[in-house]
């Protein structure tokens, strides 16, 4: 054990062009058309998978797998009977991911690991670098599956009759790739986790600062609208009659954005439409902290922070608009 290095942690460092050498043979697997595209138990995620765990044994790190395909290297402690401190993330992508999301959390921890070998450091704890599976949801849902079942959140059977947007299950799946695997669930109970993240935004980019601490988790909200329009002829139709489905699309967007702002934009809000077969057109409302329902069938009738409904709301105006016309 170094104790020098050990008191004065700012002499001990990490080696940037190893790091970022990985990042940059983990992006090329499943690369096309300027990004990374590894869905959760494709054969992309499989080579992924393969090279994590070859670079993970290379480092001397022991691997094991569990039922639902997280996957963790170990580096031993000087106390056996120390709980581990754990670090990580995902390297599954969504269908035009980054070359940074999750994959730095991973292959960062990796490096840390190989970084305290290079120093001659043994520390106390063990230290564990996982690689949760599915965690970007992108082909089963639900997302952050793997880290579910280790968090005790979703069982193994649960995880396995989850269907894929293909129509695959994802036990199924699991098994076709080969990385069904036997640890427990959990693997490991660590003391401490910490993760290093790309910033998904662009603050820190703006502010000029390299880095910062998660203060809060987002709550996600996901809600399906539909539209029925009328149509109808576009010269002789009047404004008073018609009945325009973009336009109450609109203004329940604009509703969304006045809900945004009174929070103090705390609270964060999409409306889009995908193409994608298996997506439909759908809401989002993003709050830090918690979850704040934008409206579904179960609450038409309720308020909303002392107003009417969405709904209710965007149908008086409506109405009151084309008494004006």
């Amino acid at each position: 054990m170094n104790a020098a290095l050990l008191t004065n942690p700012a002499t001990l460092r990490v080696d940037g062009k190893r790091l970022m050498d990985r990042l940059e043979a983990m992006a090329r697997i499943g690369w096309n058309d300027g990004a990374c595209c590894r869905l959760a138990l494709t054969d992309e995620d499989r080579a992924g998978r393969d090279q994590l765990v070859a670079w993970m044994k290379a480092a001397g790190l022991a691997v094991s797998i569990d039922p639902v395909g997280n996957i963790f290297g170990l580096r031993a402690g000087t106390d056996p009977a120390a709980q581990p401190v754990m670090t990580g993330s995902h390297i599954d992508t969504v269908r035009t991911g980054g070359k940074y999301d999750g994959n730095l959390g991973v292959l960062g921890g990796l490096e840390v690991v190989q970084a305290l070998d290079d120093a001659g450091i043994r520390t106390r704890r063990p230290l564990v670098v996982a690689a949760f599976s599915n965690e970007e949801g992108a082909r089963f849902h639900p997302d952050i599956l793997g880290s579910l079942v280790f968090a005790g959140g979703l069982t193994v059977q649960e995880a396995y009759d989850t269907v894929a947007i293909d129509g695959k299950r994802y036990g199924d799946e699991l098994e076709r790739i080969g990385y069904r695997g036997e640890a427990p669930v959990p693997a490991f109970r660590p003391s401490a986790y910490v993760e290093l993240h790309i910033e998904q935004g662009p603050i820190l980019d703006i502010e000029g600062i390299t880095i910062g601490a998660v203060r809060d988790l987002q709550g996600i909200s996901w809600q399906e609208v539909s539209i029925q329009g009328q149509s109808n002829h576009a010269g002789t139709t009047p404004m008073r009659l018609r009945r325009d489905a973009g336009y109450c699309a609109a203004a329940i967007g604009l509703e969304l954005r006045a809900i945004a702002k009174e929070t103090g934009y705390a609270s964060l809000t999409e409306i889009r439409r995908q193409d994608e077969e298996w997506m439909r057109d759908a809401i989002r409302l993003v709050a830090e902290g918690k979850t704040r329902s934008v409206f579904t069938d179960a609450n038409l009738g309720k308020t909303y922070g002392g107003r009417l409904t969405i709904l209710e709301t965007l149908g008086a105006a409506i109405q009151a608009d084309e008494k004006t016309r």
